[in-house]
């Protein structure tokens, strides 16, 4: 018996008798299956912590009994819960170094977001979703190039300063390998990474911005069309504010007398909220083309409506 693999064509030649290759052609057609795939949502929300969910969203949802099964749920949210192993409105326990995570239904997430926005600002960052195969790993990118110096050089001929720019990608990074069993359930190795861009700093007289960067590593799993939402990325910023009479207080010179101008502490909290969508026929992933694609074809028609874009899909315009 001889195999010969043909990685070009992803085929293999096999040279053996008739009843050795009846045989090998048996085992071929087991293990020679599609991967499965999965359908991964993800919502990024950031939620402005005041108030009541001053000490983050985590505390906010112990405390209307999330993690002791207490409290109306029902009246607060809409929660329903169920037994499949992991209970659904109820905060897990992991060490995910600072994070917490719970478990919803996909119909309550809307709630859910809802419940926080009648706190607090809550706004939706980004609402990606990515097609992943079973075992590979998947990676979603909100970010944009921020410039930064990279390094410099002084001619000493000419005494000119030679500067590089360098482009560093700021924003949120998420990274999701899914393992999917024959049940529905869904295991998800979840890197998540978080980087914003702090105040200018001067280094050997160059002025470049400097970064942080939050990034955790967890192991969830999740049943099939349920949402697991992660939470802990914290942010506490402070920006310039500029209080009292308007117009009066823009006055030049004159201003400071009808207005005052300080500092105001901001904290904030990620929150990502991902779903898994098991695809398992080619029925489904046909349908999950078409609604894609229709999603496509409402923006565009939108965008052509607000006049953004002209009928051949050309940018005419940029949006404020």
């Amino acid at each position: 018996m001889e195999i010969i693999a043909d990685e070009v064509n992803n085929a293999i030649l096999i040279r053996a008798t008739q009843r050795d290759y009846a045989i090998l052609s048996g085992v071929l057609k087991e293990i020679d299956i599609v991967p499965r795939q999965v359908l991964i949502d993800v919502l990024i929300v950031e939620v402005y912590l005041d108030n009541e969910l001053q000490y983050g969203v985590q505390w906010y949802l112990k405390a209307r009994g999330f993690d002791t099964g207490g409290g109306d749920m029902n009246a607060d949210i809409g929660l329903n819960k169920t037994d499949f192993g992991l209970e659904e409105g109820k905060l897990l326990s992991s060490d995910l170094a600072g994070f917490s995570a719970a478990l919803f239904s996909s119909g309550d997430l809307r709630a859910l977001i809802n419940l926080l926005a009648s706190e607090t600002e809550a706004n939706i960052v980004s609402a990606p979703n990515i097609l992943a195969v079973d075992n590979h790993e998947s990676t979603i990118e909100v970010v944009q190039d921020e410039p930064t110096v990279g390094s410099s050089q002084t001619s000493v001929e000419t005494t000119s300063v030679t500067q590089t720019i360098q482009y560093r990608s700021v924003g949120v990074i998420l990274k999701v390998t899914p393992l999917i069993n024959e049940s529905g359930l869904v295991t998800l190795d979840i890197t998540q990474e978080v980087s914003n861009i702090l105040a200018q700093k001067e280094v050997e007289g160059i002025s470049s911005p400097s970064f942080q960067t939050r990034k955790a590593t967890t192991n969830l799993v999740v049943q099939d069309n349920h949402t697991i939402i992660i939470g802990g990325l914290m942010q506490t910023q402070q920006e310039n504010v500029h209080t009292g009479i308007p117009i009066l207080k823009n006055i030049p010179i004159l201003g400071y007398l009808f207005g005052s101008k300080g500092y105001q502490t901001k904290k904030t909290e990620l929150l990502f909220a991902i779903t898994p969508h098991v695809i398992h026929t080619k029925e489904q992933a046909d349908a999950l083309t078409r609604e894609f694609s229709n999603r496509v074809k409402s923006l565009r028609k939108a965008l052509e409506q607000r006049g953004v874009l002209d009928e051949e899909g050309n940018v005419v315009r940029t949006e404020d």
